[in-house]
């Protein structure tokens, strides 16, 4: 708790969301509940994209599939994905997770996420782990004047490189403490000289992680791994 960090800075922690802070991934429970109410096939459809095109057209996809929105439809609808996934056990908080959060704010860290969720999905539920909604940055759409949202990404799509310059950029320094689960998280990791990883399907990045001298969590479930991703019968 006593990192060191830059003098009048307190020190900074960041955070991946989904089956990092939370077990299950909250983008898919809003495209499910998006297929169910207005019959768009989001949720297989994102599921084809990673196969054919990987994560650079798929992770920002879930988020441009909203254009057209206004941002107040789009706040209320993800209000109700939150209040439905922890209703159905679909996403829930890390218990463990939950307690270092509320443990570092205790002790005056700052404490952000960093996700490639949308952001204002991932805002809504941030609270639930006393978390600050306005230090969550995830994909966001560019809004026009009258409130609706563009079918642009505004700043960079965050995963991957460009998680780690949200933190150089918005956040603006480095962090003490990086917490992630996917190779998507690593460029962001590399930031910190301290790491947590939430061992999941990714076998390489284990290794990688035992080479670094990273604390591993191990025996979490994890949502099922990514077309592509070596897993440990892989």
């Amino acid at each position: 708790l006593d990192a060191p960090h830059p003098p009048g800075a307190r020190p900074l922690a960041v955070f991946d969301w989904d089956d990092t802070v939370v077990q299950g991934d909250l983008s898919l429970a809003m495209l499910r509940r998006s297929d169910a109410e207005q019959g768009t096939t989001w949720h297989d459809d994102y599921f084809d994209l990673l196969t054919a095109h990987g994560r650079p057209v798929a992770y920002p996809q879930i988020t441009r599939w909203y254009a057209g929105w206004t941002v107040a439809r789009f706040d209320a609808f993800v209000r109700g994905v939150v209040d439905d996934a922890l209703s159905d056990g679909l996403v829930q908080a890390r218990p463990p997770m939950e307690h270092l959060i509320r443990t570092l704010i205790a002790h005056a860290w700052d404490v952000h996420v960093v996700t490639a969720s949308p952001g204002r999905l991932v805002r809504a539920m941030a609270p639930h782990v006393g978390i600050d909604p306005d230090r969550v940055h995830g994909m966001t759409l560019q809004v026009d004047p009258s409130g609706v949202m563009q079918d642009a990404l505004d700043g960079p799509p965050t995963y991957e490189e460009g998680k780690a310059t949200v933190v150089q950029e918005r956040i603006g320094r480095a962090p003490q403490l990086v917490a992630g689960d996917s190779s998507s998280d690593l460029a962001m990791m590399t930031l910190s000289d301290h790491v947590l990883l939430i061992d999941g399907h990714d076998a390489r990045l284990r290794q990688h992680a035992q080479r670094q001298g990273w604390m591993i969590q191990t025996g979490w479930t994890h949502t099922p791994a990514e077309p592509g991703v070596e897993t440990e019968a892989g």
